[in-house]
């Protein structure tokens, strides 16, 4: 039984080390001898672009979300932009009538079904060679259309995902340490782009060729950004990162983060029925990809419990496993205190770092949860501060 528990101790102590330090030092030696070579930029006449937005209950956020995209650096007459509101009840749909603009087209659907049912309604009412995906609170850059667009001249490129950066919120001191978390993923999926895979998108900013569009599932929750790109990398394409496409969005509290965190990890769950050809090892880089930023990262908090109880009942041997131990409870003690201080809109150094790394994990716990008893639904209520 003893060797059991320390077998269990230690393949969970390799897995949190696999996927915070040892796949992203893998994906640099890889970029670095297998980076893109992809430069091009359209020679010819550029593709009509259709930009897509499904908003819920976004009237304080969808007049400016209109202005910001009137305002983008990409010829007006080979733009079209598609807004579809998912049964709201606030004026969003009256704001966008009122806006008087050129190839902007509203879709007001009565009954709310969510943010992917719209979606898939959009797409295919959309006229353009590439759709943009893009939120009601994000700020695109000026010229992030034409930094995603010079891609699409490479016939292998299905998709292009662009960085989303967060901007730290006045009211809620957390914001920084979410910032800080979204550099790193933003880090690796710019090195797994390098190959041609990065695994998922920003949902507020991303592009695919229409005809590479796959339908949303619709019965049970997924994250958009999330399947979209790995499907497009199943057909053959790839999926890439581009990181001078700027947007913009503002971090939100931590109480909301953490929702939003419960929201995405059961989605996240939800989605491997849909993904699991990817696993397979036979798709090399992707697969490696997929197990160690995907897989195996859904599961750290499942390798933290494992870790923390195994060590527990090996307490009693002493030695190395009883620093362990101790180490753990620190840890942990020290995420308490980041935590209570981050509910308090209180950031205390490295401690905030600890607390949103456990808070994080818990979240998607509780995600995994929620997929399992299947109690996510495809609906959400927005969230802003």
């Amino acid at each position: 039984m003893i060797m059991v528990l320390q077998a269990v101790f230690w393949i969970c102590f390799f897995m949190l080390l696999h996927s915070y330090v040892i796949y992203p030092l893998s994906l640099i030696l890889l970029s670095k001898n297998n980076a893109r070579q992809d430069e091009a930029i359209w020679a010819g006449n550029l593709p009509k672009v259709s930009i897509l937005v499904s908003a819920y209950n976004e009237e304080k956020e969808i007049d400016a979300k209109i202005s910001n995209i009137a305002q983008i650096n990409y010829p007006t007459t080979l733009i079209e932009f598609l807004i579809g509101v998912d049964g709201a009840q606030d004026r969003t749909a009256e704001i966008v009538r009122c806006r008087n603009i050129p190839r902007l087209k509203l879709y007001d659907f009565p009954e709310r079904r969510g943010k992917v049912a719209v979606l898939n309604e959009l797409a295919e009412l959309a006229g353009g060679e590439i759709l943009l995906f893009t939120d009601a609170n994000t700020e695109l850059d000026n010229n992030a259309l034409n930094n995603l667009v010079k891609h699409f001249e490479s016939r292998s490129v299905g998709g292009v995902c662009g960085r989303l950066v967060l901007r730290s919120s006045k009211i809620a001191v957390g914001s920084a340490v979410e910032s800080l978390y979204w550099r790193f993923e933003s880090l690796l999926k710019e090195l797994e782009g390098n190959r041609g895979a990065a695994l998922g998108a920003n949902g507020g900013i991303y592009a695919v060729r229409k005809s590479c569009f796959v339908p949303f599932e619709t019965k049970f929750p997924i994250a958009d950004d999330f399947v979209l790109p790995l499907k497009i990398i199943e057909k053959g394409y790839e999926f890439i990162y581009e990181p001078s496409a700027l947007a913009f969005e503002e971090s939100g509290n931590f109480v909301s983060e953490f929702k939003r965190k419960v929201r995405i990890g059961a989605q996240d769950f939800n989605a491997l029925r849909i993904v699991k050809p990817l696993l397979n090892p036979s798709r090399g880089f992707v697969a490696y990809a997929m197990w160690s930023h995907k897989i195996f990262r859904w599961f750290v908090p499942h390798f933290l419990l494992l870790a923390f109880f195994s060590n527990l009942f090996l307490v009693s041997h002493g030695g190395f496993l009883y620093f362990t131990m101790l180490m753990q409870i620190s840890f942990y003690l020290a995420a308490l205190i980041g935590t209570i201080g981050l509910l308090l809109n209180k950031n205390i150094p490295i401690f905030a770092h600890i607390g949103y790394f456990v808070s994080a994990n818990a979240a998607l716990f509780v995600g995994f949860i929620k997929a399992i008893f299947k109690i996510q639904g495809t609906k959400w209520e927005v969230s802003r501060d």
